[in-house]
């Protein structure tokens, strides 16, 4: 028990230095929601689960935005590479996603606190391609 009590303060940490350290640059939006649905989540991890599978699901609409922002300039790259490319990536997503699902399940022992850190850990993963593919298109549009 204490053990799990421990755990939960971890992760509780972890997510708060999460919102401290997207305080230190410019926010999205999609992070400035995330980060107000896990305030008012805490402190339970059912909670957070929905606010992480949230911005998630927004994450995967805007990297289907910035996706299509990419191809439409299509004078500028060849679109078949960088979509093998974005395929390869998709392939190792899922398989570190997949990684770290089963970590997180030993770790937490199967529990919410396990679908909670696999949650988050899944949407920056997302999050960190979609900020990636923004700033290339942003270099394109130079």
């Amino acid at each position: 028990m204490i053990l799990v009590m421990k755990k939960t303060w971890l992760l509780l940490l972890f997510f708060t230095i999460s919102f401290y350290s997207f305080s230190q640059e410019k926010r999205h939006p999609i992070d400035v929601e995330n980060s107000k649905c896990l305030q008012n989540a805490v402190p339970t991890t059912i909670g957070s689960i929905q606010c992480e599978q949230k911005a998630l699901k927004a994450w995967k609409l805007e990297l289907i935005k910035v996706l299509n922002q990419i191809k439409a300039k299509s004078s500028h790259l060849d679109v078949a590479l960088f979509e093998e490319t974005q395929k390869k990536w998709e392939a190792f997503h899922k398989s570190d996603v997949s990684f770290y699902h089963s970590y997180y399940r030993k770790n937490y022992q199967g529990g919410s606190l396990a679908m909670a850190a696999a949650a988050s850990y899944e949407k920056r993963q997302l999050r960190e391609r979609v900020l990636y593919l923004v700033a290339f298109y942003e270099e394109l549009e130079e």
